[in-house]
């Protein structure tokens, strides 16, 4: 209600609302209390910018994201996600860009599926007039909402953005290519874009020697994922000493609720030295996912159960599954499996053919030139 008549312009009505929800913050517990408190708090917060007292609105809405972040479990997190998004809204409706673009990146890191934070970073992007940034966004927060329901009504404002940022780019490309041409006549072939990918060397197949190096950022849930194993192993025996193979991870933990576990106890096999025997296992067995299931494939590859389990409970692998997540997020993966040959993004379970010709056209390339993005 309160929120309903800042948007109206309504603020002395808002205030008023604001005043009762205080009120009501007395009559319950202090624990009741702690979890409602933010919500008045972005009502106040949205007040003061609607007043155009930006710096004191802007430092509200940044102290109600710390508060956020601290929530525990995850009824807590899908709230915090809610109120990010909330605060993203307002804050482009009064143009506060700067505080779009942090709480945008923050519903990002707090979970990677949410559609949500991707279409508030495209509107930011779209804002600073970045159509490229701004359609990747968008791409991704329109394959995410398509996923979860493809009759949702964010589907309809995304695809206008999209086709919008699409037509732009398009021109842009166009008259990328006329100038090149009217330059010395001859036409040009655009190459695809290689990105710089680091690999991790505990969870690499093969030599980081070799000449063509894929890696994969992945979900041992996803069903994409799984499909394309037997690809790489394929490729990796039929280009063997030409081709490595490097596994991180990027778990969908919105959409895939069993990914984050199994990532983390991938990682506890790494501990064991097994990473690729449990890997997999993981794939190979994707109605085994849970705690039991990943425990249980641990014991028949006779690692050290007690060791696993005190790895596993102790949850030490955490950042260093978000580091991957968020390191793939800045290296251009919409969804997994997102696969980089030499730095050449290739995404989604493609066809053998695919891979093969990035791994002969890199075998090809003068040695100097392979991998350089």
């Amino acid at each position: 209600m309160g929120r309903a008549l800042v948007v109206l312009n309504h603020v002395d009505d808002a205030e008023k609302e604001l005043a009762l929800a205080r009120d009501a913050l007395v009559l319950v517990t202090a624990t009741e209390a702690d979890r409602l408190r933010p919500y008045s708090e972005t009502l106040r917060a949205e007040i003061l910018l609607s007043q155009k007292k930006s710096a004191e609105g802007v430092a509200l809405m940044k102290e109600i994201e710390g508060q956020l972040r601290a929530s525990p479990g995850p009824d807590a997190r899908s709230q915090a996600l809610i109120q990010l998004d909330s605060i993203a809204r307002r804050a482009r409706e009064t143009e506060e860009w700067a505080l779009a673009e942090i709480t945008a990146q923050e519903m990002i890191q707090q979970d990677p599926s949410y559609a949500g934070g991707y279409y508030a970073l495209g509107s930011v992007s779209e804002h600073q007039g970045d159509s490229v940034a701004a359609s990747q966004q968008f791409a991704i927060a329109e394959k995410l909402w398509s996923d979860a329901d493809k009759d949702l009504p964010e589907l309809r404002s995304v695809r206008q953005k999209l086709a919008r940022n699409q037509s732009e780019l398009h021109l842009t490309r166009q008259e990328l290519l006329k100038r090149l041409q009217d330059h010395d006549g001859t036409p040009i072939l655009l190459q695809p874009a290689k990105v710089q990918v680091a690999y991790d060397p505990a969870r690499l197949r093969g030599s980081p020697q070799a000449p063509v190096m894929i890696v994969e950022f992945s979900d041992f849930q996803c069903p994409f994922c799984r499909k394309v194993q037997s690809t790489l192993k394929n490729l990796f025996e039929k280009y063997q000493g030409q081709v490595s193979l490097a596994y991180r991870d990027f778990p969908l933990r919105g959409l895939h609720s069993q990914a984050e576990l199994a990532a983390e106890a991938s990682r506890c096999a790494v501990e064991q030295e097994k990473f690729w025997e449990y890997h997999d296992l993981l794939f190979g067995n994707p109605d085994k996912l849970n705690r039991a299931g990943v425990a249980g494939m641990a014991q028949s590859l006779g690692l050290n159960e007690k060791q696993f389990e005190a790895c596993l409970s102790s949850g030490k692998y955490t950042k260093q599954i978000e580091q991957d997540l968020q390191d793939g997020i800045r290296a251009g993966v919409e969804g997994t499996p997102g696969i980089f040959i030499n730095g050449i993004l290739l995404s989604g379970a493609q066809p053998e053919a695919a891979f093969e010709k990035i791994i002969r056209a890199e075998l090809e390339a003068p040695k100097e030139k392979r991998g350089s993005p």
